[in-house]
């Protein structure tokens, strides 16, 4: 009889240690679960930002409308105008300061500078495209291709059929404490505003 108690005993120290530890890990494994669904909204929020910004970069100036209107193609005649609207844009719904570092006004969980990694303009005129490709520093360079309309792929699996615009940029979010760099890519066709 002695020998049974001791076994009860023993099963009755060791079922609350287990029970503690089954409790404290479904805490942490729920507690994971929540600061994974946040970053996920975060995500969620820097892509419609993102997305919202490159559609507002679609404005045409006056003769870039002029030009539409007369020929019917959407030529791109001052690409620095639609690389400096994107970055005012994402700047201001992000609600970041001048240089692009996070404020206390900022989107939740962005944890430090964004920083607009990639910016495109193809420029689509009948069936040549000339790229304007932005650095990091807003400089550019102008890349002139004939005949490439329909099937220049622009990288991402994406040709290239009419004028777009491409944007790609880098943020730092606060995931359990620790900080995750993440790399958005999107592009939108003018034409179609898509």
């Amino acid at each position: 009889m002695k020998t049974q108690t001791k076994k009860k005993d023993d099963g009755t120290i060791f079922n609350p240690v287990m029970f503690l530890v089954i409790l404290i890990l479904t805490a942490q494994l729920l507690m994971l679960f929540v600061e994974y669904k946040r970053v996920a909204w975060v995500s969620g929020a820097v892509t419609d930002t993102m997305t919202d910004a490159l559609l507002g970069a679609c404005i045409l100036n006056e003769e870039e409308l002029y030009h539409y209107g007369k020929t019917g193609e959407l030529e791109i005649l001052y690409p620095k105008e639609k690389y400096d609207l994107f970055r005012s844009l994402l700047r201001e719904e992000l609600g970041l300061s001048e240089d692009m570092q996070v404020t206390d006004k900022s989107t939740a969980l962005l944890a430090d500078k964004v920083t607009i990694k990639d910016f495109k303009v193809y420029s689509v005129r009948e069936n040549d495209i000339t790229i304007y490709d932005f650095d990091q520093t807003a400089g550019y360079i102008s890349v002139p291709m004939e005949n490439k309309a329909g099937s220049y792929d622009a990288g991402n699996g994406e040709v290239i059929e009419k004028t777009a615009l491409l944007a790609e940029i880098e943020f730092t979010i606060e995931f359990m404490g620790f900080p995750v760099k993440v790399n958005k890519y999107h592009m939108v066709d003018m034409t179609n505003g898509e």
